[in-house]
């Protein structure tokens, strides 16, 4: 990344981080790739190893990196399902390739979800958090949970039993390597993926931009368009 951040009109990178934009993407599309893209690849694929027609689960369906993995773990041949606040973006995820979800909020999801999956496979996990303990009762034995965040804070008082009766595996990753990035662009130029782009501000606006992020009324990848001042 540069060392000045990117909110700016121009900033200065080593010409091999440089990579040709797929020519079916927009500028806007594309922006959305070198941060929320990757790590999305990176939890879900070279951490994760996702295999074709395992079921994935995606808690928080909405954000920016949600909506990669959704299509990423389509993509590559994955029954997909997400939880969500939110009924309209369970609906936006299901229009993304998800088979299904549940509302989180409601008292039973845990058990609505095993219902309609039977269990999952492997969770890719940004929240952390006491809901964290429900993606053990959800996984199949054997099963995986990769994190890469927490924005509901540590994880307490784990039953470690729970974990290990079902031989799970709990596996950190973050960003991602250039190796990575290569190989994420790739997916995307084959599949020809579209990221999904909540709005485009123009860069006088970026407060605009974080509050609505900050109120999560969201779906997908908010950008700053440089080019209006």
């Amino acid at each position: 990344m540069p060392q000045n951040g990117t909110y700016a009109e121009y900033v200065k990178v080593p010409v091999e981080n440089i990579v040709e934009k797929p020519a079916h993407l927009s500028w806007e599309e594309a922006a959305s790739l070198p941060l929320a893209g990757l790590t999305a690849y990176r939890a879900l694929v070279t951490k994760g190893n996702v295999q074709k027609g395992e079921k994935v689960l995606i808690p928080g369906a909405g954000g920016g990196v949600a909506s990669f993995l959704i299509q990423f773990a389509h993509a590559l041949g994955a029954e997909v399902y997400v939880t969500s606040s939110k009924e309209d973006k369970i609906n936006k995820a299901m229009e993304l390739g998800a088979v299904g979800g549940v509302n989180y909020t409601e008292e039973n999801w845990v058990e609505q979800l095993l219902d309609l999956t039977g269990g999952i496979d492997l969770s890719i996990d940004s929240v952390g958090g006491d809901s964290f303990k429900s993606l053990i009762a959800l996984g199949k034995i054997g099963s995986r949970i990769v994190n890469f965040g927490s924005t509901r804070g540590p994880v307490n008082n784990l039953f470690l039993p729970s974990l290990t009766l079902k031989e799970m595996s709990i596996i950190g990753s973050t960003m991602g390597s250039a190796d990575d990035f290569s190989k994420m662009i790739k997916l995307v130029n084959k599949k020809e993926i579209h990221p999904v782009i909540d709005r485009a501000y123009p860069l006088r606006e970026v407060k605009k931009a974080l509050d609505r992020i900050e109120k999560g009324q969201h779906s997908g990848k908010i950008v700053l368009t440089i080019n209006e001042i």
